[in-house]
C-alpha cells in the first residue's frame, strides 16, 4: 500500500469523488468520525477499504489520496494473518461482531500488532452498507505481555527456560514416547565445588559462571532437545536418545569435556567442571517426576565416588540414598537428644611405655541400646549443619573431662578429629578457642586430628589460615591417614603439622610385606628429619609393635594397648598417683 508521513489528514472532498462515491453530504457525517483517536476504517461487504479516519491512515501509513476501493483490505495483512481477519470479516456480514488480533507491519514499525474490532452496523456511504473495523495498535500491551510470560518461564539470570517450562514439555514428549515407543534422556548437571568458587570470587564471579556455563550447555544441546536452569547450580537436559545406555553416556560425557572449559572472567579464567547424572525413559521412570528424582539422584551418586563424570542411574543408588536420608535422622536425633559422647583410646610413648595422650572418638546409643560408631552415621559427617553440630558437641563434652581432670591436678592432652564441613563455618577457630577459654582448658592440652580431605580442593588456603590460628594459639595439629592421600609431602610444607599418623593399612601388613615395612620406615623416617611426631595407629599384634619401636616410631595405639572407653573409665584405670594426692591421667583420642 502506498505510505504517507504521519500527521497528514485525509482530503475532505467537497463534491462526489470518482473513485469512492462519496458525496458532501458523506463527508461531512464522516468528520466526525474522523476526529476519533482510534483507528476507523470502513469497508464494503467484501471487505474493500472505502474510507479511512486520520489515526487509521497514521497506523496503515496510506498516503492522502482516498483508499484504494479495488483492494481487497485482507491483502493487506501478512500471509499467516489472513485467516483470522477472514473468519473476522465473515462474522460481521453474519452481523455478528468479531475480535482478533494480528501482526501488522508497517515501514515505520516493523513489530507493529493490532487488535481489531469488526461490526456490521457502518454508516452507510452513498446509500452502500458498511462494515466498520476499528483498530488499536497493542503492540506495546503485547509486548510487555510477552515480557511477562517470558519471566514466568524462564531463568532470568542465563536465560534457558526454567522448571515450569521444562516440565511442560517434558510431559508432552513422555507422552508422546508412550505412544511411539520412543526413548528419551533426562540429565541432571551441576557444578562441582561451585559454593567454593562463589566463595572465593564473590556472587558476580559466581553469576558469570552460571552464565558462562547455561550459554554454553544451550549450544551443546541436540538437535530437538532442551536445556534449562533449575536454580543455584542445577541445569537440566531433555534429549532424545537410543534404547541403550552407552549413546547417552557417551552424549552427556562429550558435553562434559566441552563444559569444563575455563570461563573467562574479569580479566582472568574460572576453572570449573560439571557432573552429571543420567535417567532414561521407560527403565529409569515413566513419569517426569521419576525421571527427575532418578537423573538427580544418579548425579549425587557419582558426585560422591568421582565428581567430573555422567553417571547412568540405577535401582541400588535409590537404596543407598534411602540409608544415607536414615543416618542423616538417626545423627539428627542423637544430636537432639544428647546421645552422643566421646569415648577416649590410650595412645602410648613406644620408647618408655608410658601413657601419653587420648584420643577423643565419637561414641552414641540410644537409651537401652548398645555403643554404636560413626560408621552408623557416617553421612551426617558431608552435611555441613549436622556435621558441625556433632564436632561442637564432641569439643564440648571433651572440654568438660578436660576441666575436671585438671582439677584433679591431671595434664591430659587429648586429640579430636575434625571434618571437612567444620572448616566450611568462618569462626570456627575463634569457636573452639572460645570454649578452650571458658572451660579453663590450655590449647596445649588440644591436638586437632584433620585428614588430607580436609586440606584438599579450593578451600586449602582457607583452612590453612584456620590451623595456623589454631597452632599459633598453642593447639597440635595432626594429619591423619597419613600415606593414603597422593599429596601427603606437599601438605607437610602448606600447614602447620606436628603430629603425623600412620594409617592402620600400613600396620596391619608390617609383618607380610616388604612393600609395606619400606613405606612405614620412610613415613618414621620422614617425620624425624621433620621433628614431626610420628604415632601409628591400629597396632593389634606384639610382631607389629616390635617393628614399629625397632624403626623409632614415637608413638602407639590400638587394641594391643587397650580400647576406646567412656571417660569415668578412663579416669580409675589409668589415674596414678604422684605424691601425696596428686593424680595424674594421661589420655588418648
Amino acid at each position: 500500500m502506498r505510505r504517507f508521513a504521519p500527521g497528514t489528514p485525509p482530503p475532505l472532498a467537497s463534491h462526489v469523488d470518482d473513485r469512492t462515491g462519496i458525496a458532501p453530504t458523506d463527508w461531512s457525517r464522516l468528520g466526525l468520525l474522523n476526529a476519533s483517536e482510534q483507528g476507523i476504517v470502513l469497508t464494503d461487504r467484501r471487505g474493500h477499504p472505502l474510507w479511512m479516519n486520520a489515526e487509521a491512515r497514521r497506523l496503515t501509513e496510506v498516503d492522502t489520496t482516498p483508499p484504494e476501493t479495488g483492494r481487497d483490505w485482507l491483502k493487506s495483512w501478512p500471509s499467516g494473518e489472513r485467516a483470522n481477519a477472514l473468519a473476522a470479516l465473515k462474522s460481521a456480514r453474519r452481523g455478528v461482531p468479531a475480535r482478533f488480533s494480528a501482526a501488522y507491519p508497517t515501514s515505520t514499525k516493523p513489530g507493529a500488532v493490532w487488535e481489531v474490532i469488526i461490526t456490521p452496523d457502518g454508516p452507510p456511504i452513498a446509500d452502500r452498507p458498511t462494515l466498520t473495523a476499528f483498530i488499536k495498535d497493542v503492540s506495546e500491551r503485547k509486548s510487555a505481555l510477552e515480557k511477562l510470560e517470558w519471566a514466568a518461564t524462564h531463568d532470568g539470570l542465563t536465560g534457558l527456560p526454567n522448571r515450569a517450562l521444562f516440565y511442560d514439555t517434558l510431559d508432552r514428549r513422555l507422552e508422546r514416547a508412550e505412544v511411539t515407543g520412543g526413548t528419551c534422556a533426562l540429565v541432571a548437571f551441576d557444578l562441582d565445588r561451585f559454593k567454593q568458587i562463589n566463595e572465593r570470587l564473590g556472587h558476580a564471579g559466581g553469576d558469570a559462571l552460571l552464565r558462562g556455563f547455561g550459554a554454553r550447555l544451550a549450544n551443546l544441546v541436540p538437535a530437538g532437545g532442551m536445556a534449562a536452569r533449575f536454580g543455584g547450580d542445577e541445569f537440566v537436559l531433555l534429549t532424545e536418545v537410543g534404547p541403550g545406555e552407552d549413546d547417552a553416556r557417551t552424549l552427556v560425557e562429550s558435553m562434559l569435556d566441552r563444559l569444563k572449559c575455563a570461563y573467562p572472567y574479569d580479566g582472568r579464567t574460572i576453572e570449573c567442571t560439571a557432573s552429571a547424572g543420567i535417567a532414561i525413559f521407560p527403565v529409569a521412570g515413566r513419569t517426569a517426576d521419576e525421571l527427575y528424582m532418578n537423573a538427580d539422584i544418579a548425579l549425587l551418586a557419582g558426585k560422591a565416588q568421582d565428581p567430573g563424570r555422567a553417571i547412568m542411574f540405577s535401582g541400588d543408588m535409590r537404596q543407598e540414598l534411602q540409608r544415607k536420608a536414615s543416618s542423616l535422622e538417626v545423627a539428627a536425633a542423637a544430636v537432639a537428644n544428647g546421645w552422643i559422647e566421646p569415648h577416649y583410646q590410650p595412645k602410648f610413648d613406644l620408647a618408655t611405655g608410658d601413657l601419653c595422650g587420648l584420643e577423643a572418638l565419637l561414641r552414641w546409643k540410644q537409651p537401652g541400646g548398645e555403643w554404636q560408631s560413626p560408621h552408623t552415621i557416617a553421612a551426617a559427617f558431608n552435611d555441613k549443619c549436622l556435621a558441625t553440630k556433632i564436632t561442637d558437641t564432641m569439643i564440648r563434652q571433651v572440654v568438660s573431662d578436660l576441666n575436671r581432670w585438671r582439677r584433679k591436678g591431671c595434664a591430659t592432652p587429648v586429640a579430636i578429629n575434625v571434618s571437612a564441613a567444620d572448616f566450611l563455618i568462618d569462626d570456627f577457630a575463634e569457636r573452639l578457642l572460645g570454649q578452650l577459654a571458658q572451660g579453663d582448658v590450655p590449647p596445649s592440652l588440644i591436638e586437632l586430628e584433620v585428614t588430607e580431605g580436609v586440606v584438599l580442593g579450593d578451600g586449602a588456603a582457607h583452612v590453612a589460615r584456620v590451623l595456623r590460628k589454631l597452632s599459633d594459639a598453642g593447639v597440635r595439629i595432626a594429619l591423619d591417614d597419613f600415606g593414603t592421600g597422593y599429596a601427603s609431602l606437599s601438605h607437610l610444607k602448606q600447614f602447620p603439622v606436628h603430629v603425623i599418623k600412620i594409617d592402620r593399612s600400613f600396620v596391619r601388613s608390617v609383618t607380610v610385606s616388604h612393600e609395606d615395612r619400606a613405606i612405614v620406615r620412610t613415613m618414621i623416617d620422614l617425620g624425624k628429619s621433620m621433628s614431626i611426631e610420628v604415632v601409628a595407629e591400629g597396632i593389634e599384634y606384639e610382631a607389629q609393635l616390635s617393628f614399629l619401636k625397632n624403626a623409632g616410631c614415637d608413638v602407639g595405639q590400638g587394641f594391643l594397648f587397650g580400647k576406646e572407653m567412656p571417660a569415668t573409665e578412663i579416669e580409675s584405670r589409668y589415674a596414678r598417683v604422684h605424691g601425696a594426692g596428686e593424680t595424674d591421667v594421661v589420655a588418648d583420642r
